[in-house]
């Protein structure tokens, strides 16, 4: 998982008011398509989970840089340093003025989730644009768990 702090001005074109809206959202596959709309995902095995978002925006068609967060409870890397997230500056798609995109989480083995509260936030100089949580449950103690 990447930690980096983001340094600088806020994107030059402004969001308006409204908030944007999730479209669509639950665990991909491989070739990043949707497989199943859930917001629980369970431990266990390798997922990749996240959504795709529209929001209306301010800005010329082309692209607009927006800071994607993910907090989630502590968990230590392969490295041995703790870690609950991560924030970054990513470049969405803008076209007729409205920004899309995707945003998510892949786990490659079952310590890279820690159960709990997954939050995804999308923002544009201090202000939320689109918000995702995720529940992260221990499969060990689901009903439908198999041993």
């Amino acid at each position: 998982m990447v930690m980096a702090a983001v340094l600088g001005a806020p994107a030059p074109a402004a969001l308006a008011q409204a908030k944007g809206k999730v479209t669509e959202y639950g665990v991909y596959g491989a070739d990043n398509t949707l497989v199943k709309r859930t917001r629980e995902i369970a431990t266990g095995k390798p997922v990749r989970f996240g959504f795709c978002f529209e929001a209306p925006i301010d800005a010329e068609n082309g692209g607009v840089a927006l800071v994607e967060t993910l907090s989630h409870p502590p968990m230590k890397q392969a490295n041995g340093i703790e870690t609950a997230g991560y924030s970054l500056p990513r470049m969405f798609k803008v076209e007729g003025g409205v920004v899309r995109g995707c945003a998510g989480y892949q786990a490659k083995t079952p310590e890279d989730l820690r159960p709990g509260t997954w939050r995804f936030t999308l923002s544009d100089g201090g202000v939320d644009v689109v918000v995702q949580e995720f529940e992260i449950k221990d499969r060990r103690y689901a009903p439908d768990a198999r041993h």
